[in-house]
């Protein structure tokens, strides 16, 4: 009898202490928080992140690599996180205005400005020393030393010439902006460390490509341009401080770096490092291009396979 009043006790307790948890909260205690988009004050965390830190790796423990070119088309559905917004917001930018903007945070090309020493810079943008540079090659040997010479994003691009009677060319140009943007080109590594024992891929960088038509005689046709490229190691800097839209929960927010990090993309390989350094456009066409690059994928999948013993 004890025992059961003793239960009864502590249900009666408890039932009371979840009572007094569930009232609502006075409105007198509800301050308006500072950005009206949200009913809370929502912490802020862009401009000071920093990208997820990668596992060092050894020249001495790399056994095999492979480089790839691969392509992703913001057509795609799963794709399109990094096409829009297609207007600026205070919370959001696209994929290619962030590249943009990042581009412009510091005057790297002032005359006064001491460039860093290659794409092995340890710096950080917010030493206000650093800012996302552009090169005109994917080995990013030849970066732009001119904002106004960078062929992209609002800045005047030269298109293919017409040679009048006399040899002399007029150009023609076009402005091109964020939203003219519709795929990018990866340049990835693929390599196995036997240190860790583990398959892995490290992306050195990114081009954002736009499509320009042209013709041969009477028959028109689209065109890649890839005239910018950005070390992607660098770009982390930015990337991680600018949010990528969530599908399933808006409190949950991606940043750029977690979408390419995680992999959270669709893509088809364009390229892979060969002896004629050809692209796969360049020795087949049509579904023959589409087999050969599944063909790649599917060798970089079973060589990790055949490494393992069961």
């Amino acid at each position: 009898m004890n025992v059961n009043r003793i239960y009864l006790v502590i249900a009666f307790w408890l039932s009371s202490a979840v009572c007094v948890l569930a009232q609502p909260t006075h409105s007198s205690d509800w301050e308006p928080p500072t950005n009206r988009a949200h009913p809370y004050e929502k912490v802020n965390m862009q401009g000071i992140r920093q990208p997820v830190a990668l596992a060092a790796v050894n020249e001495s423990d790399v056994m095999f690599e492979r480089i790839i070119w691969r392509r992703i088309e913001l057509k795609e559905k799963i794709n399109q996180k990094f096409y829009y917004p297609g207007a600026e917001t205070p919370e959001r930018q696209s994929l290619a205005s962030v590249l943009f903007n990042s581009m412009q945070q510091v005057s790297v090309y002032d005359d006064d400005y001491d460039e860093p020493t290659g794409p092995n810079f340890k710096g950080t943008p917010f030493e206000g020393a650093y800012t996302l540079i552009a090169y005109e090659d994917d080995d990013f040997t030849r970066p732009y030393h001119n904002i106004e010479d960078i062929p992209i994003f609002g800045v005047r691009t030269s298109l293919t010439g017409i040679t009048d009677s006399l040899g002399r060319q007029t150009f023609d140009t076009l402005r091109i902006e964020p939203r003219d943007v519709l795929s990018y080109m990866l340049k990835e590594v693929w390599f196995f460390d036997k240190k860790r024992s583990q398959w892995d891929v490290r992306i050195l960088g990114i081009c954002p490509e736009y499509r320009i038509k042209k013709s041969i005689g009477e028959r028109p046709y689209e065109n890649y341009e890839q005239n910018v490229w950005f070390y992607f190691p660098q770009a982390r800097y930015y990337l991680c401080n600018k949010v990528c839209y969530n599908p399933h929960n808006d409190l949950e927010q991606w940043t750029y770096d977690d979408a390419f990090m995680m992999r959270m993309f669709n893509s088809y390989i364009v390229k892979e490092s060969n002896l004629q350094n050809r692209m796969v456009s360049e020795y087949t066409k049509g579904v023959d291009a589409i087999i050969e690059s599944e063909r790649i994928k599917k060798e970089l999948i079973d060589f990790e396979s055949y490494l393992w013993e069961y």
